[in-house]
């Protein structure tokens, strides 16, 4: 036999559950409730808000609201971990410490929405740490894209010129225009032609001799040759100095070389003056800024 359902009485509600924010944000003297997209109410001071938030000082300038106006609810389109983010950034508490990079994007999105310019100067110079910068500039050039942060785009175009152009599709690209996208790729191309050209300038030649190969008949020493050759299969993928300049690198080539005086060449050229390290000047001072 099939047990009848349960039927509940009709005086009987059940609602989402209404969520208290952590201290401070839950102060019994606030004359303030943000209503989040959650069901979480922080209990924020009037004072503090106005003077941290744009939108809010115009808001209750318009509304003709006093300071003294006690208990004034007000719902926000943000949710309870993203506002927490812009308020610990807002009061005088110690910054949150973030390191997934979704967090920055969705709090600076709060902040910018309502105006907290403490909180958004924050979270654009979290942007540029190296935990974002040197591991995922990709997806920080297209959240500053989206937001026109003219600096943070020149500093993320720089650092991805460390990574191939093959790109995995990124969440964050649907929110940029296909123009910066390509100004990305276009500056990615554009440094990779120009890295080969000074690694091929004839300049450098002269700096990266070695007493045991090199003689009037055989003009490029054995290591410069076989530099040459690996580094450019390199900053066809990355046209950086990063990698073609580093120890690691150098070393490789001094196993591969089979010429014993060649290290005390290498060495030589990786001083100030020297080959490598006018090489490694001349692909930094390359343009890292997109055309957009």
């Amino acid at each position: 036999m099939r047990p009848q359902s349960i039927r509940r009485s009709p005086s009987i509600v059940v609602g989402p559950l209404k969520r208290i924010a952590p201290p401070p944000f839950n102060s019994p003297d606030a004359d303030l409730r943000f209503q989040t997209q959650d069901d979480t109410t922080f209990m924020v001071h009037k004072q503090i808000i106005i003077l941290a938030s744009l939108f809010f000082h115009d808001f209750f300038k318009m509304e003709g609201t006093s300071l003294s106006t006690p208990d004034i609810s007000f719902p926000l389109k943000a949710s309870s971990t993203n506002l927490e983010i812009v308020l610990r950034l807002t009061y005088p508490l110690p910054p949150p410490v973030l390191y997934d990079l979704d967090d920055v994007s969705d709090a600076y999105a709060t902040a910018k929405q309502y105006e907290f310019v403490k909180a958004q100067r924050a979270l654009e110079d979290m942007l540029v740490l190296p935990r974002f910068l040197e591991a995922e500039p990709v997806r920080v050039y297209a959240v500053a894209c989206r937001y026109k942060l003219n600096a943070v785009i020149n500093a993320a175009a720089a650092a991805a010129m460390r990574f191939s152009e093959t790109w995995p599709d990124y969440d964050e690209f649907k929110t940029i225009s296909g123009h910066d996208y390509h100004a990305l790729l276009r500056l990615h191309r554009k440094r990779r032609v120009q890295s080969i050209a000074c690694l091929e300038d004839p300049k450098y030649v002269k700096c990266t001799t070695c007493p045991g190969c090199t003689s009037p008949s055989y003009k490029l020493s054995k290591w410069w040759k076989l530099y040459v050759q690996r580094a450019r299969v390199v900053l066809e993928r990355t046209p950086s100095s990063k990698v073609v300049c580093g120890v690691a690198f150098l070393a490789e080539i001094q196993n591969g070389v089979g010429c014993e005086e060649c290290p005390r060449g290498i060495l030589k050229a990786m001083c100030p003056g020297g080959g490598i390290e006018q090489l490694r000047k001349a692909i930094d001072a390359l343009p890292t800024t997109p055309t957009r």
